[in-house]
């Protein structure tokens, strides 16, 4: 769901710790994993009596392990299963001003996700809080790779994902000296915000809000006709320009705006995720809800929703599994690294890369990707640029196809390359980590991706 969205410097600091270990947060355990009891006496229970409406009847269970939303009767493809009123939802915005328990230039500078991740804790901590059914659902304990030890992490053999997961650690700690929160207690509510939240387009009202202005302008219209003795037609044009305002700010404005919102809704973050089945989370201006479109699912099936285009990097990141046959996995490397990878695969003459910085080529860092689709532009135009007279072929960019034997010795190299990354992964999580099968099963489906490349 993905749902997938800036920070001041606040007055703490963070002391440096001295091992690696001690770097790793805990897993957190404020209280038991929930079990499917817990979630199915919220499915059954709470949610209809805080107006929660399910089109088909869904119940929790357990699918190889993993908590998830089960059909008990069949469902059609596309059908309305679930549509949760936005009052029970936690939504942050990113024109979202700052509340009153953040510091404006912490707020205003947080990314989306640390803004979720606060209000979370925020609604956490009210002892009255209607959600308190739902936040005793939520996990408490996350597996993600930002929990394993260091030395686990260094072991993965793919370099883009142990940056990410190091980037991601330095940022998250930022955001608790920034903003003051115990460091435990952010990191478990950013892992719910990164793999429970979905995002969608801002829309600023509703019809049931939209119905309460036009009522109280229409009261006020009567008050000044038959208490001060007013014009009809002066309180008709008030009420005009209050529907007006109304048409402008609900409809104008979400179509014009390019603000984002993003939720965590309760009951919508229990279904699971698959790439290939058609879904849409969406919000619903005339009912004011939070709905799920999904299916087909037989009954005693689990009902899926896909979180949107994740590479097996970012749901192994922030939700901790690796997709099978997922069709938006790549393989990533640097421009620094790829050269390397092609230049063990085909030697090149070194005085060809001068030509990368006439084809504005030049950026160490920029991503070459891999995919079930082939190479990308960047790899198909460095290796052009690299391994041919690109130039006397009529593409002195590399962005133009070379004659036939110049454009399959480039083709032929790049299978090299992919070759030799494949092999660099064979045997990846063969080691005695505790996570040692999950990186084995994300290694997998990076060959699997660069066979297919």
């Amino acid at each position: 769901m993905e749902l997938d969205a800036e920070m001041a410097i606040a007055v703490t600091s963070l002391t440096l710790l001295s091992t690696a270990a001690l770097l790793t947060p805990r897993h957190i355990s404020r209280a038991p994993t929930p079990t499917c009891a817990t979630g199915d006496t919220l499915i059954k229970n709470w949610a209809p009596e805080q107006d929660v409406e399910f089109g088909a009847s869904l119940r929790l269970s357990e699918f190889g392990g993993e908590r998830g939303v089960a059909a008990e009767a069949t469902i059609q493809p596309a059908e309305r299963v679930l549509a949760v009123p936005s009052k029970l939802a936690l939504q942050v915005t990113s024109v979202s001003p700052a509340p009153s328990y953040c510091e404006k230039g912490v707020w205003l500078s947080a990314a989306w996700y640390t803004r979720l991740a606060l209000r979370l804790l925020h609604e956490d901590r009210k002892a009255d809080t209607p959600l308190r059914p739902w936040l005793q659902s939520l996990p408490r304990e996350f597996d993600t790779p930002i929990f394993w030890d260091a030395a686990e992490v260094a072991t993965i053999p793919y370099a883009p994902l142990r940056r990410a997961v190091e980037r991601q650690r330095e940022e998250w700690d930022k955001a608790a000296a920034a903003t003051a929160t115990p460091r435990d207690d952010l990191y478990w509510a950013l892992s719910c915000a990164r793999s429970r939240a979905f995002s969608g387009p801002f829309s600023r009202g509703s019809l049931k809000a939209a119905t309460a202005q036009l009522s109280f302008a229409g009261a006020l219209g009567l008050v000044y006709i038959l208490g001060f003795g007013g014009e009809p037609g002066a309180a008709v044009n008030g009420i005009l320009a209050v529907l007006v305002s109304i048409v402008l700010n609900d409809f104008l404005f979400a179509r014009a705006t390019t603000a984002t919102r993003y939720v965590l809704c309760p009951v919508v973050d229990m279904i699971n995720h698959d790439s290939s089945v058609a879904s849409d989370v969406s919000y619903e201006y005339f009912t004011d809800t939070f709905a799920v479109s999904a299916g087909p699912a037989r009954a005693g099936e689990q009902l899926l929703i896909s979180y949107g285009s994740r590479s097996n990097d970012q749901l192994l990141q922030y939700y901790g599994f690796v997709e099978a046959n997922n069709p938006n996995d790549a393989y990533v490397f640097s421009q620094e690294e790829f050269l390397l990878a092609l230049n063990a695969a085909a030697p090149y003459d070194g005085g060809r890369l001068q030509a990368l910085r006439a084809a504005e080529l030049t950026d160490p860092s920029a991503a070459v990707v891999f995919s079930k689709a082939g190479a990308d532009e960047r790899a198909l135009r460095l290796g052009r640029l690299l391994l041919a007279d690109a130039s006397a072929d009529g593409s002195a960019d590399g962005r133009g196809v070379l004659l036939l034997a110049g454009e399959l010795a480039v083709l032929r190299a790049l299978a090299d390359v992919a070759d030799g990354a494949a092999a660099a992964l064979q045997g990846g999580g063969g080691g005695e980590g505790a996570h040692a099968g999950m990186v084995a099963a994300f290694c997998a489906e990076k060959r699997r991706v660069l066979g297919a490349a």
